[in-house]
């Protein structure tokens, strides 16, 4: 791994913009701190020697996945409850339409 990469406060301050987060002054300093520590600890488990340590995937036992089947399942009920349950509820095709996050034409918003 190359040279370590320093986040300080105006690259938060740019992804929060990008983001459209707002974060105060103790905030932007403590994301900066754990942030520069997380990379610290990143970069050290970079350096560890794993040559002819087999790898470990989550989810498998005796190499065969453990996941349900990734079906579409329709549940009408409860998006009718959801949608009744809501102040000014509006859906299109059982989908539950929500304000758009993104107001100044990005991402087609």
């Amino acid at each position: 791994m190359g040279e370590r990469m320093k986040v300080d406060k105006d690259l938060i301050q740019e992804i929060s913009s990008i983001m459209k987060l707002e974060f105060s002054e103790e905030e932007t300093k403590e994301l900066t701190e754990e942030t520069n520590k997380t990379l610290s600890m990143l970069k050290a488990l970079s350096e560890v020697d794993t040559e002819g340590v087999e790898g470990t995937f989550y989810g498998r036992v005796n190499g065969q996945a453990r996941f349900r089947k990734d079906e579409a399942i329709s549940n009408e009920e409860e998006v009718e409850a959801l949608l009744e349950a809501t102040p000014t509820p509006t859906s299109v095709d059982h989908l539950i339409e929500v304000p758009a996050i993104l107001d100044d034409g990005e991402g087609g918003a």
